[in-house]
């Protein structure tokens, strides 16, 4: 038998309100939880300007750089940066940056994740 996923669903038996009348913080973490499944926005094409090309993430997601000339991929994470692959994913959080330098364009896509 497959057990049924509850994704942190409460106790049917707890009280959906506290006793101020606000939504109960456990069925309050369930519902941000259950939000949180399906990704923010769509797979996206970036338009890539001139080299070095920095692009910066609003969302946790993957970078995919493929094709073209690619000499350098940095991921920038505050002030810690990290040199990646020249092709392929870079896992981003919302925030990071990652610089693209590169003789012959490149396509770049942004694929956005879900955040649970």
């Amino acid at each position: 038998m497959t057990a049924t996923p509850t994704f942190g669903q409460p106790d049917p038996g707890v009280a959906f309100l506290n006793k101020e009348g606000r939504l109960a913080d456990i069925w309050y973490r369930y519902l941000v939880r259950l939000g949180q499944l399906t990704a923010e926005r769509q797979i996206a094409p970036v338009a890539v300007s001139a080299s070095p090309f920095t692009y910066q993430a609003t969302t946790i997601g993957d970078l995919l750089v493929r094709g073209g000339t690619v000499s350098a991929v940095t991921l920038v994470r505050g002030n810690d940066s990290v040199s990646c692959p020249t092709s392929g994913f870079v896992p981003m959080a919302a925030n990071d940056s990652v610089i693209v330098t590169y003789s012959v364009l490149p396509t770049v896509t942004f694929v956005p994740r879900a955040r649970a």
